[in-house]
């Protein structure tokens, strides 16, 4: 059977070659088994000896090779298709017993079917695929041998998808290289609870596809998992049960921190070119006018490009990184609880390339604040949801993850959303604490009204970083990692005692920089006493700024100011030379 499939591979390829040249000088073998491009190889050999033979035998001789060639190759085409329909029923009844018991028997039956499967459609798809332009030069190329007849070496529809389904499945497998968790997949397409060995499982699975994902191809991935989906829905549920979900399965593999469906696809960007205004663009059955494109900075998390729409000014059509992205963002925005409220999302292409969403007003890294000193009425209008934001996300013990105040608006009903659906992660208090001054834009005001409005400064965590600022001074301070595990705190995460540690070290470098700065510019007898003033200084502004676990950039400054004006220090003569 090898050699027949061998035989087909090499008669099909040869035929590719010179349809590729668009060419038909294909000329068979002496037994009339073989075909071969006539400008190449082999096929120059058999040229030359038909040119000696038809002298003698006549130009019928040749003719009567080539149709039994042609032949052959339909008999070839014929065996190998009914060789590979079979792995492909094999394989199917294979690949419900992983998907329903996760088994791990039968390994190598496995693999030979999914090889025998990827050989044939590696071998044929340039011939059987509907698309192919290939395929009507193939029938051609029989009529001329064959007037009237149509050709053998085609494949029925219903078969030919089926074909496209399972090798996209395999895809999924061979792009990383490991055996796919289909079991542990289904549940979560399912929305099913998973086991601890199905996380344990999922997690090493998604650790080979991020260590991989630069040689993975994002399109054939999602592919891969639409086409599970697909085999799930259709040999292992009813209409009774719950439906596997491919957008629901996307995002909790996203959930679990796989980094895959970020990444752009080359053929969706390259279709980004010809978008500009006044474009024609259709997204599913309506067509939309593009207006102005929305400039947005492209972040590994945020790599769409975005348009106004000239016949529906009320809405947006974003365009995504690839085709997995869009559907997965509405999912999380219609179904998944998150922290932060999103633009409401229409609907998303079926091809997966556009989306039509709500268009947002405002966005808050753009809104500028009356007066550094004191907060103005129309401040507050603008303060105060974002307050009850972040006390909400208090309440919920929740931040967003990848927080972007760039994506977050207002709505014309003055509620705020984001652009961008949002993940909850775990409550972050630092995240909050920058969101906030992210949203002040160096502005203590705005930044405190922020801080007292909201409940942020009811955390256990103020105290704790309180504490680690008052011992960043003395001879032997606390390590963090110890303030918070004391009773008093029993803060484990993480991300708490980093931000504590990066704060003390940041503060312990400004007072070096504040020393350095007087002893080079100002006339100094007691330095000692100088040092002294200055933490001072430091821990009665750090007090008065609220700022918990940063420092504001002028601080220095500040403080230089404070300690100058205290001991009426004088410039040395050198710093008064112009």
């Amino acid at each position: 059977m090898n050699q027949i499939k061998n035989a087909l591979k090499d008669n099909l390829c040869e035929i590719y070659v010179g349809l590729e040249k668009q060419k038909f000088e294909l000329i068979p073998s002496p037994i009339g088994k073989r075909i071969y491009f006539s400008e190449a190889g082999i096929g120059i050999i058999c040229t030359l000896f038909f040119r000696i033979f038809n002298f003698f035998m006549g130009p019928d001789f040749q003719i009567n090779k080539m149709k039994q060639a042609l032949a052959s190759t339909e008999s070839f085409f014929s065996s190998s298709l009914k060789e590979a329909v079979s792995s492909i029923d094999q394989f199917e009844k294979a690949l419900v017993n992983k998907i329903e018991m996760q088994k791990k028997a039968g390994k190598k039956e496995y693999k030979k079917l999914s090889w025998n499967i990827t050989d044939w459609n590696n071998g044929t798809k340039y011939f059987t695929s509907d698309t192919s332009s290939k395929k009507e030069m193939l029938h051609k190329l029989f009529n001329r041998f064959y007037p009237g007849k149509d050709c053998a070496l085609s494949v029925p529809k219903e078969i030919s998808k089926k074909f496209k389904k399972i090798q996209r499945i395999i895809d999924l497998e061979t792009c990383l290289e490991t055996p796919a968790p289909f079991s542990s997949l289904r549940k979560l397409a399912e929305q099913k609870e998973l086991s601890a060995e199905d996380e344990k499982i999922i997690d090493t699975w998604i650790t080979t596809a991020t260590e991989k994902k630069s040689k993975i191809n994002v399109a054939k991935f999602h592919q891969g998992l639409a086409c599970l989906i697909t085999h799930i829905s259709e040999k292992h549920t009813t209409a009774a049960m719950v439906q596997p979900d491919l957008a629901r399965l996307e995002t909790e593999l996203a959930r679990r921190n796989l980094k895959i469906f970020n990444q752009p696809d080359p053929k969706v960007h390259a279709l980004r070119k010809d978008h500009k205004p006044g474009s024609e663009v259709k997204c599913n059955d309506k067509v939309y006018i593009l207006d102005k494109e929305i400039p947005s900075k492209k972040t590994k998390d945020n790599n769409n490009q975005v348009f106004t729409l000239q016949n529906d000014p009320d809405h947006v059509l974003i365009f995504g990184t690839n085709t997995a992205i869009l559907a997965t963002k509405k999912f999380v925005a219609d179904e998944v609880g998150s922290c932060m409220q999103s633009a409401e999302w229409k609907e998303v292409d079926k091809k997966g390339v556009c989306a039509l969403v709500e268009k947002l007003g405002t966005p808050l890294s753009e809104i500028k604040w009356s007066d550094k000193k004191k907060i103005s009425p129309d401040d507050i209008k603008n303060l105060d949801p974002i307050c009850k934001l972040v006390d909400w996300w208090i309440e919920q013990n929740k931040t967003p993850r990848n927080l972007n105040i760039n994506t977050i608006r207002f709505s014309k009903e003055g509620v705020i959303k984001s652009t961008i659906p949002m993940l909850a992660g775990e409550f972050n208090f630092p995240v909050v604490v920058n969101f906030f001054q992210q949203c002040a834009k160096n502005n203590p005001a705005a930044f405190k009204y922020l801080m007292n409005r909201s409940t942020i400064l009811k955390q256990i965590y103020v105290k704790y970083y309180n504490q680690i600022v008052e011992e960043t001074f003395k001879e032997k301070p606390s390590d963090p990692e110890d303030v918070a595990a004391s009773l008093m705190f029993k803060i484990t995460d993480p991300n708490i005692i980093s931000e504590a540690k990066c704060l003390r070290k940041n503060i312990k470098k400004l007072q070096k920089k504040i020393m350095a700065s007087l002893l080079k510019k100002y006339e100094i007898e007691d330095p000692l006493k100088i040092s002294v003033s200055s933490i001072k200084h430091f821990l009665r502004l750090y007090r008065f700024d609220q700022s918990i676990c940063f420092i504001w950039n002028d601080m220095k400054k500040r403080i230089i100011k404070e300690i100058v004006s205290d001991f009426k220090l004088q410039k040395k003569e050198s710093q008064n030379i112009t």
